[in-house]
């Protein structure tokens, strides 16, 4: 993972080294275990760009492995969203695991940022390319001016699409991490 964190199951709770910080994911149908490079990039990234007390909103969430490394690294809102309503149960067991206060989660169902009225410091998506180019273009509204979009899920080679993408959305890069074939960027919204 990256610096600080530390990705384990339910039945290791207890064991983590007491320098790291442990996120418990039980690994079932929903993606996001942890172990694959684009979950990895992502949280990298957003321990970088977290501060205390900030709102997130995590499109796609799959396990909810990024909105729980969010609100451990010190965000004090969440919001998590899937198209997958049959994830919705897997994940809340999930913030239990981590002792998460559930009043700081909105926890909901829905097709990307389609309807979706809120605004965030920091938004996370850690899904496809067709997706994510798909949405992009909603993004500046969530993050407003001053917050970060964090991005991943992407192949290296598939990089220059996702570029055209952020660019036509008046967003600008300003910072890139690859693992394996694996790309991911935080962006911001163009001044």
């Amino acid at each position: 993972m990256g610096l600080d964190l530390v990705v384990l199951a339910p039945w290791h709770k207890g064991t983590e080294p007491e320098d790291r910080l442990a996120l418990y994911i039980n690994p079932g149908s929903a993606f996001g275990t942890g172990y694959h490079e684009s979950t990895q990039i992502v949280l990298e990234l957003l321990e970088k760009y977290i501060r205390p007390g900030i709102t997130t909103a995590d499109i796609g969430t799959g396990s909810g492995i990024l909105t729980i490394g969010a609100l451990k690294m010190g965000a004090g809102r969440a919001y998590a969203r899937d198209i997958d309503p049959t994830v919705i149960e897997e994940v809340r067991k999930n913030f239990e695991l981590n002792d998460l206060d559930l009043e700081k989660i909105d926890l909901a169902t829905g097709d990307l940022l389609k309807d979706f009225d809120h605004t965030a410091d920091i938004l996370t998506a850690n899904i496809l390319l067709d997706p994510l180019t798909t949405m992009v273009a909603d993004v500046p509204a969530v993050i407003g001016k001053e917050g970060v979009a964090i991005f991943s899920g992407m192949l290296e080679k598939e990089k220059p699409v996702f570029l055209e993408a952020l660019a036509a959305a008046k967003m600008r890069v300003i910072e890139e991490l690859v693992r394996g074939e694996w790309w991911g960027v935080a962006a911001k919204t163009k001044a």
